[in-house]
């Protein structure tokens, strides 16, 4: 890594430790604009995180700090302009090998979590698997909604908090979360994970896919330190209520205007209800 890059990169974690808002500082945004590749890819997960998540904020004032996140989503999604960098209308290569592999029984009830405007559920469901994408963000399904209305798939969506609301009417067959998890604060996690255990039949497939460089692991230098610290979060959370087959190493893909499919360093947990 060059000296430059590393510098940048450092001074991205800072700024999340710090818990630093874009907004206050849209001149450190602008220098990684002029950065090389990875001062890029550093960018982009600043981007993410306009409002890093602060564990002792969590931790001390959940609820509102949960109804913050929740409703910086929904003015995001609520903007016609709004093109997140994690977008894309093609399926996860994680998510195309369960498929392949038979993994997800044919034809299985899907469960989105965390749709967004509902491509990857689209996706999922012309290849024959009838899915439910929710996210708890009214404006993201209202924009999932309309851009499927004239579809004939099995497809619908339902504003839905994994950590908040009731179950759906029915059981599934399999669960995915490409991308929703990882920014859930650790204090909801056991919240999630007895809502996603009780909307799935026993035996239910669960593909969870999580960015291992975010995080409350700032004081983690190395991207294996980092990786290593999230397998262990995920089996601390899920092991008594799912078996974990296995967690591999992958990536999301992000694309901006000048660049695409920038690999962003992930894993990806494949879970069986017990």
């Amino acid at each position: 890594m060059f000296c430059a890059e590393k510098e940048h990169f450092n001074y991205l974690r800072n700024i999340q430790l710090a818990n630093i808002t874009v907004k206050k500082h849209e001149k450190i945004s602008n220098t990684l604009n002029e950065a090389s590749h990875f001062g890029k890819l550093a960018r982009l997960l600043y981007k993410i995180h306009i409002d890093p998540e602060n564990d002792l904020q969590s931790e001390l004032a959940p609820d509102q700090y949960y109804e913050q996140q929740k409703n910086r989503w929904e003015t995001s999604w609520a903007g016609d302009d709004f093109n997140p960098i994690w977008k894309s209308s093609q399926i996860p290569p994680v998510l195309q090998r369960a498929i392949a592999e038979g993994w997800f029984p044919n034809s299985a009830a899907v469960l989105d979590i965390g749709c967004g405007d509902g491509e990857i559920s689209r996706s999922l469901a012309e290849q024959n698997f009838e899915v439910l994408g929710i996210d708890y963000s009214a404006s993201a399904v209202k924009r999932a909604r309309e851009t499927n209305e004239n579809s004939s798939l099995k497809l619908s969506f339902s504003t839905a908090d994994v950590t908040r609301l009731p179950p759906p009417q029915k059981l599934f067959d399999a669960l995915i979360d490409i991308g929703c998890f990882h920014v859930i604060p650790k204090v909801f996690a056991n919240k999630y994970k007895e809502s996603i255990y009780s909307w799935s039949k026993p035996g239910a497939r669960f593909l969870l896919q999580c960015n291992t460089e975010i995080g409350p692991h700032h004081n983690k230098p190395t991207e294996e330190e980092r990786r290593n610290w999230w397998i262990a979060y995920i089996l601390k959370t899920f092991e008594d209520a799912f078996h974990i087959e296995k967690i591999d190493k992958t990536n999301f893909y992000f694309s901006t205007e000048r660049e695409t499919n920038i690999p962003i360093p992930a894993i990806a947990a494949w879970m069986i209800r017990r």
